[in-house]
């Protein structure tokens, strides 16, 4: 299950969920017709579904970070009524607790051998996007859990000199976060933690394919600005970050708003 939806995460391809994931008796189950006036909420549902149910099989680190932060996106839709909401928050810090406690089995497991620093940096980013929604829909009030877990996760890319895709998304979910929680006082950590950004062009790099989408003034965006990835507080980030900036220019993105 979890590698059948990594494709689905990375797009968000409602018509790829449906053709090539959801489909069959075990797979249509996760599925709610609740949700069917919205297909991208409708398969982000399914997609917790089917997470919940490959914990059912086996626990591991990687996918319990991740059922945790997709959980927690849920709180962002006015679907939902507040008090739905304090359980879905609730139901995500206990995700996250799960994880913790599998932190330190990664090294060792036989589930992760060869790929331990990357599952580790994939669910620290996975926790940190999971604390950062919590904090900024005002279900956490403490704002170090969410840097000491992004910083967390940037420490596992440096000391193993991770070169993947990783170090790209995991450093600007950072600087991001940053920059929504006071970006003139952030300004000297989000140049720092940005800094590598400068060789996003420099491979086939799907983070580069995220920004430029992300910024394209034709996509449709109606998330609120709370959370990450929002196309202004990418922006924001690019007139106080060079190499950011450098990097989308080069890559043709569309970085003044039209």
């Amino acid at each position: 299950m979890w590698y059948a939806l990594e494709a689905y995460f990375g797009t968000r391809d409602v018509d790829f969920a449906a053709e090539h994931i959801y489909t069959g008796p075990m797979w249509e189950s996760f599925v709610e017709e609740t949700y069917a006036d919205d297909p991208e909420l409708q398969y982000r549902v399914a997609a917790t579904n089917a997470l919940r149910a490959s914990l059912d099989q086996v626990v591991l680190l990687q996918s319990t970070m991740r059922l945790a932060n997709e959980t927690v996106v849920l709180t962002t839709y006015d679907r939902f009524s507040e008090a739905e909401k304090v359980e879905i928050a609730t139901e995500t810090q206990e995700y996250i607790s799960l994880g913790d406690s599998l932190l330190d089995d990664v090294e060792g497991n036989y589930y992760y051998e060869g790929t331990g620093p990357y599952v580790l940096v994939t669910a620290l980013n996975s926790k940190a996007l999971a604390l950062d929604t919590l904090y900024s829909g005002g279900y956490e009030d403490d704002i170090t859990l969410v840097t000491d877990t992004y910083t967390e996760a940037i420490s596992v890319i440096v000391d193993y000199n991770m070169q993947s895709v990783h170090k790209y998304f995991t450093r600007y979910n950072y600087a991001d976060f940053l920059a929504r929680n006071n970006i003139a006082a952030n300004e000297t950590t989000i140049t720092t933690v940005l800094s590598p950004m400068v060789d996003l062009n420099q491979t086939d790099n799907v983070a580069q394919t995220f920004f430029i989408d992300r910024l394209d003034d034709k996509q449709e965006w109606n998330r609120s600005d709370r959370f990450t990835g929002h196309p202004e507080t990418m922006r924001n980030i690019a007139e106080v970050s060079p190499e950011f900036a450098l990097a989308l220019q080069e890559a043709g993105a569309n970085v003044q708003e039209q």
